[in-house]
């Protein structure tokens, strides 16, 4: 038997969690994109380690962007259906 969960997410962490520390990706975990989360932690620890300010700059650019979109994106957005298996 399959049910959805539908769970919620809150704009304004999702929000402050992108613009303080979304170069770890921590904004993209808490939606639950788990990827693009992997992915902004792979680019920053690159940067990092390699010491390439463009990348940064990228990454930062790219934060102002997603900040933006998360403000001006709908309630709707916020919301995650999960099909759960659950035993008779």
């Amino acid at each position: 038997m399959t049910h959805n969960i539908v769970t919620h997410k809150s704009k304004t962490a999702a929000v402050l969690l992108c613009f303080f520390i979304g170069s770890l990706g921590v904004h993209r975990f808490y939606l639950g994109s788990h990827a693009a989360g992997f992915a902004y932690l792979f680019c920053t620890i690159v940067s990092v380690a390699s010491g390439i300010p463009e990348l940064g700059m990228m990454i930062g650019l790219a934060l102002i962007i997603e900040t933006v979109y998360l403000l001006c994106k709908g309630k709707v957005y916020y919301k995650r259906v999960n099909e759960v298996e659950l035993a008779a």
